[in-house]
Parts: structure tokens; C-alpha cells; sequence
């Protein structure tokens, strides 16, 4: 049995720093760069895994170069589960270049081929996992989101924003930002993005806003319940899979049986700790 299976992007990040978000026509010194195993499932995975989940990892197929070999090094040395990975010689492993700025702020170039293979988990491995947690970037990830509620299994999702999104149909749980709400929605007043994400069919809704307030709303004993939570004020100085720590923050409390409130303060207060940890 597994505890959980995270589902998703699964690529190499290659991050630059540089000293300011560069202007039009503007030459910049990069200050630093290095290659790093990334992607939202696998950013997932690794915190669970430390945690002592038992994690299974799918998502895109790992091509044979420097990318894919590299994650391939990097998930066999953490606990992760990654037999059911896919090694594919004739696919070229996802890449993201991430620009960071001194402000904490990051911009993402995703390398992506149009077609990015992918394999769907496979019915009896969905049956020996107790939630499913997948997000709306990497190749079927709605597909996927759709077998685990067929299957029956809990169904975290990552960056649903609207109710016609397809990962909304099938989430027991919504994690997403309000900087990808406000892109998707804009206009719309907070509360009310919130309340049409938990009428699609009764999810959890937890929205996080940088060093802003997270907030959530939910359904408890036939009421519908909310909170705020603003995190500690800290410096910033890794930006990058915040928000998959905050929802592996989020599978680890469900799989611990915790009520909302203890859910989501754990989930920022790892979140929180990833931010400011120097990278």
C-alpha cells in the first residue's frame, strides 16, 4: 500500500540568478547558476518521502540525457518509489529555466516538447494508494485526476482556478495561489473564486499568496467553515516549489487524520521553512 502517489512535471531546473529582472534590450553578468532535479511531482514526492511516506512517482517520461539521468540519480538516492517511472529514449527530458531575483521572485522558461509522453498509472496501483495528488502542469494530468476519482481515491490537485476546470471535477482537495487566480480570473473578488472552487463538488479550497494570508474554506458537519492564516514574516530566499511543499504539507496532514485548521498551519509552516531556507 501506498501512501500516496504524486502525478505530474517531473523535469530538470536549471536556475540562474541574476542581480534584477533584466529590462527590454538589457545585457545582464548571471551572478550563479546550477542544475537541480524539479517539477511539481517530484518536489512533492521528495518532502513526503523525508517525511517517511511511502511515495510512488509518475509523471513525464525521462528522456536519456543529462536531465533524465540526473533526476534518475536524484530520486534513487531519496525514498521514493520510482519503479513505475518511464525511461524513454526518444524523449527529451522537460527542462525549466528559472530566473531569481535578489526580491525573491522567479520567472520560469519552461522546455516542453508539444507532445510529451506520458504513462497513466495503471489500475491496481491506484487501488494500493491512499490519495492521489496530482496539479494541473505536466503531460494527462487531468486524465489522471479523473481515474483516481473513478477509482474512489482522496484527490489532492494543484492550480485548479476555475469550476469548468477539468482538475476541479474531480478534486476532493484544491491547493492553488491567488497570482494564478487573479491570471485566470481577474476581477473576481476573492471569496467569490473561493466559493465556486468548493460548489464544483464540495473540495476543500486552500489559497496561498506569498507572505500574504492563506486562506481556506471547507465543509464541516453540514457547514460550510473558513479561516485566514498569515505566515510568519521571513527573508525569502527560495521561491521555488513553495507551493509543492505547502500541498505536500497539506497530503501529510490528511494521511495524519488532522481537522483543517492544524492541516493548513503545518502546511505553511513547512512551506515557510523551505522559503527561507538559503539556497
Amino acid at each position: 500500500m501506498y501512501d500516496v502517489l504524486c502525478y505530474g512535471a517531473i523535469c530538470a531546473d536549471h536556475r540562474i540568478w541574476l542581480p534584477h529582472h533584466p529590462r527590454p534590450g538589457e545585457g545582464l553578468r548571471v551572478q550563479r547558476e546550477d542544475y537541480v532535479p524539479g517539477g511539481n511531482a517530484f518536489l512533492e514526492a521528495r518532502s513526503l518521502a523525508d517525511w517517511n511516506h511511502h511515495v510512488v512517482l509518475m509523471g513525464d517520461h525521462l528522456g536519456d540525457d543529462d536531465g533524465g539521468r540526473m533526476l534518475q540519480r536524484a530520486i534513487g538516492q531519496t525514498k521514493i518509489d520510482g519503479r513505475y517511472l518511464v525511461r524513454n529514449a526518444d524523449a527529451r527530458t522537460p527542462v525549466c529555466r528559472i530566473l531569481l531575483t535578489p526580491d525573491a521572485e522567479r520567472t520560469i522558461l519552461a522546455f516542453r516538447d508539444s507532445a510529451t509522453p506520458a504513462t497513466l498509472p495503471p489500475a491496481d496501483l491506484l487501488a494500493r494508494c491512499r490519495i492521489v495528488s496530482v496539479t494541473r502542469y505536466g503531460p494527462r494530468t487531468a486524465e489522471v485526476a479523473s481515474l483516481a476519482r473513478q477509482a474512489n481515491r482522496l484527490t489532492v490537485v494543484g492550480d485548479a482556478t476555475r469550476p469548468d476546470d477539468p482538475w476541479a471535477a474531480h478534486a476532493d482537495v484544491i491547493v492553488t495561489s491567488a497570482s494564478l487566480l487573479d491570471n485566470h480570473q481577474p476581477g473576481v473578488e476573492r471569496a467569490a473564486q473561493l466559493l465556486a472552487l468548493h460548489q464544483r463538488r464540495g473540495a476543500t479550497v486552500l489559497v496561498t499568496d506569498g507572505p500574504r494570508a492563506i486562506r481556506a474554506l471547507w465543509q464541516e458537519a453540514g457547514e460550510r467553515q473558513s479561516l485566514s492564516i498569515t505566515p510568519p514574516a521571513i527573508t525569502a530566499h527560495n521561491p521555488i516549489g513553495a507551493g509543492d511543499v505547502f500541498r505536500a504539507g497539506v497530503v501529510h496532514g490528511l494521511l495524519a487524520g488532522w481537522f483543517w485548521p492544524q492541516i493548513v498551519e503545518h502546511a505553511c509552516t513547512v512551506a515557510t521553512a523551505h522559503v527561507g531556507a538559503p539556497v
